[in-house]
């Protein structure tokens, strides 16, 4: 029996130390690992295009780690191209069409300053009509007055009336053209 208890003792003190042992060595390092066997599996992610196309560059191999938005391939699709090439071409030529308005609009304010210089033009031109028609009615009034006293020939009273009548006649043209 002193034997067992020997035995038993033995045991007990070396199983103690074991613990104080790895107590201590557990104290002094503090670490996010876990050491062991096993295997262990990550998180596995597929990957797919929501579009077609042909892979022209794969960034990374299997196992590989990638960071969050990290381009990993590149893809080719002509007909995406083709329909991006077409888009590029109408805003280019949206571009030259807002150019072309502008040129208009720069066209069409020189015209109305071109009609507005001859609007000026017309009004100075209906007033002396006007300063002109009213001379012509002051000389056939006299002629009249003279040929009513027999002073004149009816000749020089003709040409008169005429005169006014070509003088109102331009006055209202004018005067219609304003």
């Amino acid at each position: 029996m002193n034997k067992k208890r020997i035995l038993t003792g033995l045991i007990l003190i070396l199983f103690g130390n074991g613990i104080v042992m790895f107590l201590s060595s557990c104290q002094g390092k503090k670490t996010d690992s876990i050491r062991g066997t096993g295997i262990v599996e990550g998180t596995e992610v597929n990957i797919s295009s929501e579009i077609p196309g042909t892979i022209v560059e794969i960034c990374c191999q299997e196992g590989d780690p990638v960071q969050k938005d990290a381009m990993v391939i590149r893809l080719q699709n002509e007909d995406l191209r083709s329909l991006v090439d077409a888009a590029i071409a109408g805003v280019d030529r949206a571009k030259d069409e807002v150019k072309v308005a502008k040129t208009a609009i720069e066209s069409a304010k020189a015209n109305l300053k071109s009609a507005d210089a001859d609007i000026k033009n017309s009004e100075a031109d209906m007033d002396m009509a006007k300063v002109q028609m009213e001379d012509a009615e002051r000389k056939m009034s006299r002629r009249e007055a003279l040929y009513k006293d027999g002073v004149i020939a009816r000749e020089e009273l003709d040409n008169a009336v005429t005169t006014y009548k070509a003088a109102v006649a331009g006055y209202n043209a004018l005067k219609a053209r304003v």
